[in-house]
């Protein structure tokens, strides 16, 4: 086996030669060639390479699991793959972040019985559970 080589610069190496990027079943086809990975090694590494994929800045899974390098991409259509394939992006996260800002804004402390609950009520709750409360000084 070649050990020389991690299996992600290999992959990128791969990748580099194509096209239009592989199929992740292509992809990890001639890792393993490459690598002369046995397939009883096979087992063990073929969610490494996948998790290497996803996590080296280098690739970008375009389509359909296919794999291609990030350089080869404008950000416009990696953005635009990402939303179809449902990732987050930087607007969905803020826009979210507003929604539930929005939402906590409108909501009151209530009672576990679902009652209004006073301000002094309030800072009762938070002091005993802080543990400033005592029997000799009120708080």
């Amino acid at each position: 086996m070649n050990t020389k080589k991690s299996m992600i610069d290999v992959a990128y190496e791969i990748v580099e030669k194509a096209t239009n990027g592989l199929s992740y079943a292509e992809l990890w086809a001639a890792v393993k060639a490459e690598l002369e990975i046995t397939d009883e090694e096979a087992a063990s590494r073929i969610g490494q390479l996948y998790t290497d994929l996803t996590l080296d800045g280098r690739f970008v899974s375009v389509k359909d699991s296919v794999w291609d390098l990030r350089k080869r991409h404008t950000r416009e259509e990696i953005e635009a793959v990402q939303q179809i394939n449902g990732a987050y992006t930087n607007e969905s996260i803020s826009e979210a972040d507003e929604e539930y800002d929005d939402e906590e804004e409108g909501e009151e402390k209530t009672s576990e019985e679902g009652e209004d609950v006073s301000e002094e009520e309030k800072g009762e709750d938070v002091s005993s559970i802080l543990g400033l409360k005592n029997e000799n000084n009120g708080y």
